[in-house]
């Protein structure tokens, strides 16, 4: 899915993009459409911060939640696209469906959790998450399963799904003249 989205009423100084997958390149794109030019060492620190992260010494349960949290994240995006301008502008989130209670999710692949497995693995953890959906989709059941597989999962290549942390959505930046 292509994360920009030009809006036609007001295209000289509105554009919306997408929360799924927004990258750099989407948000300079996008605030070059409208006139605006971004601090690009800014937006680039966001960027860096958010899928730069060393996840190799995470285990299980940081790496759960780090990945559940990496996408979608509005709140962060529209502090990263307000700071990177130096021009006044309107952002606004817009949750692509407010009153689904469907989680969105994030593939994990098996062998991500066995290569983070030790004996001092604490996955109850897991139990502690505040977005229900990590109850609901019964993630600790589906690791607990891959583990005690006789290749803890390595030698298999499956896929558990977790929640992603935010809903997905648009944002709408408007330039205000």
């Amino acid at each position: 899915m292509d994360c920009l989205h030009f809006t036609q009423l007001c295209a000289d100084n509105t554009v919306t993009i997408y929360t799924m997958n927004c990258g750099e390149l989407t948000i300079i794109e996008a605030l070059t459409r409208i006139g605006v030019a971004p601090n690009l060492d800014v937006l680039r620190q966001y960027f860096n911060d958010r899928y730069t992260v060393d996840t190799s010494k995470m285990n299980i349960p940081q790496y759960l939640l780090h990945m559940s949290k990496r996408d979608c994240n509005f709140r962060k995006l529209i502090d990263a696209i307000k700071s990177c301008c130096d021009e006044p502008l309107e952002v606004q989130y817009y949750p692509l469906d407010p009153f689904s209670d469907i989680p969105e999710v994030v593939p994990i692949n098996s062998y991500e959790i066995a290569k983070r497995w030790n004996a001092n693995t604490n996955l109850r953890q897991i139990i502690d998450f505040k977005h229900k959906h990590f109850h609901t989709l019964n993630v600790l059941g589906k690791i607990v399963n891959i583990l005690r597989q006789p290749s803890r999962g390595k030698q298999t290549n499956q896929i558990i799904n977790i929640p992603q942390y935010y809903k997905s959505g648009s944002i709408t930046i408007t330039r205000i003249t």
